[in-house]
């Protein structure tokens, strides 16, 4: 049976954000556009000829169609080991480093507006980046070399739980 606290590659802790069902249903109705932009703009594609056809097709499938699924899949994750911890924005940043490496944890609330001036992956206003799916209250999260994330959760019990595990596994 592997030991937790010797075996690195086990996951202590993780938890992981989805986008809000609103956003989901706006880039679900946006990919439902697309599909019918397809049926009805790709017959006059064709007319004009066949590399207007897999232009005006790609196009249309990329922009309407992929990206909104994707987007609307992407979410914000937190993973700790032994030794190490994981902050992810979904499927584009994601950043390991060593808990030694972290100089300071603490909670606050974030409003995803005001001190982002959005959701997704953000820089704040004083240089923080910010990992959120909305407003909440945010694990900030302190390096050595002077980066410092904020990652936002829903709920503000989750966020002391994740601050004190990370405070707790960085004792050890």
């Amino acid at each position: 049976m592997p030991n937790p606290h010797t075996d690195p590659d086990i996951v202590l802790h993780e938890r992981w954000f989805p986008n809000p069902l609103w956003m989901k249903v706006v880039l679900g109705l946006t990919a439902l556009i697309g599909c019918l932009m397809l049926f009805l703009v790709l017959g006059e594609a064709a007319e004009d000829g066949p590399f207007t056809f897999v232009a005006v097709f790609l196009l249309i499938v990329i922009s309407m169609i992929a990206l909104p699924i994707v987007v609307a899949r992407a979410h914000v994750g937190v993973r700790l080991y032994s030794d190490r911890m994981m902050i992810t924005f979904w499927p584009i940043w994601r950043r390991t480093f060593p808990l030694e490496r972290v100089t300071r944890v603490d909670t606050s609330p974030v409003s995803a507006m005001g001190d982002y001036m959005g959701v997704g992956l953000r820089k704040g206003h004083d240089g923080r980046t910010g990992l959120l799916m909305g407003s909440g209250t945010g694990v900030e999260v302190d390096l050595a070399d002077g980066t410092k994330y904020t990652v936002v959760h829903p709920e503000q019990e989750e966020a002391e739980e994740t601050a004190r595990l990370i405070e707790e596994y960085r004792a050890r």
